[in-house]
């Protein structure tokens, strides 16, 4: 028989199970919190069709996935 008896296989695999799971826990962990309505943000300049900008302006968001909207008032 080799040095490694077949006694050892069940706490490999045991042991490669722990690396996996604690390797996708740590892949898939930033991808849940991301989700969150604080990191999200929207930036830009509003302006009409011949460039100019557009004050004091309604504008509404609305997430595709969701369907929530957020409403906000364009700066002067």
């Amino acid at each position: 028989m080799s040095a490694h008896s077949s006694k050892d296989w069940p706490s490999r695999i045991f042991a490669l199970g722990c690396i996996v799971l604690v390797l996708c826990s740590m892949i898939l962990a930033p991808s849940a919190f991301s989700q969150t309505a604080a990191t999200g943000a929207l930036t830009g300049t509003l302006r009409d069709s011949s460039g100019a900008v557009v004050p004091n302006a309604t504008v509404t968001a609305t997430s595709t996935g969701t369907g929530q909207a957020r409403t906000t008032k364009t700066e002067a």
